[in-house]
């Protein structure tokens, strides 16, 4: 029982050192309260490889497992986020492809080059997007681009 106190009090600890550090609870819980967005290639416990172009961008994987690729054409939604890791933050891309989600992450090798030729291809895409997500006052998702039902193209 003592135990049962000891961990209620502790997460409590951890819950008001959160919010008093201006990074907010559901910040850290984000990955659990969001069980609708499910990345449609799950992460993979190695390193992922980030290869971007004008036409797509394909995921290789470390740990022996099938590479997949996305054409830009069936991207339907770009979201970013800052995970607060505690230590350090980092932001993530959201990639809605096909119904399902895509999580990209800033340290994936070849993230930038990615962003690049995202930010090439959806050129509505805020120029200060990246600054905006490392702000310190911003934790909450932002849409960076939507596609307008009525443009299939994706343009």
């Amino acid at each position: 029982m003592g135990d049962a106190i000891q961990g209620c009090l502790l997460l409590l600890l951890v819950i008001l050192v959160s919010v008093w550090l201006g990074r907010g609870f559901w910040n850290l819980i984000r990955p659990l309260r969001e069980d609708e967005k499910r990345p449609c290639w799950p992460r993979p416990t190695g390193e992922v490889l980030l290869v971007a172009d004008d036409a797509g961008f394909t995921l290789a994987r470390t740990d022996g497992l099938e590479a997949q690729s996305f054409r830009w054409d069936e991207v339907d939604e770009i979201e970013t986020y800052k995970w607060d890791l505690w230590s350090y933050n980092e932001v993530s891309l959201d990639l809605l492809v096909a119904g399902r989600w895509c999580l990209l992450q800033e340290y994936d090798e070849g993230f930038s080059a990615l962003t690049d030729a995202m930010e090439r291809r959806f050129p509505d895409i805020p120029e200060r997007w990246y600054a905006d997500a490392t702000s310190p006052a911003n934790w909450e998702p932002r849409t960076l681009w939507k596609r307008d039902r009525d443009d299939e193209s994706g343009e």
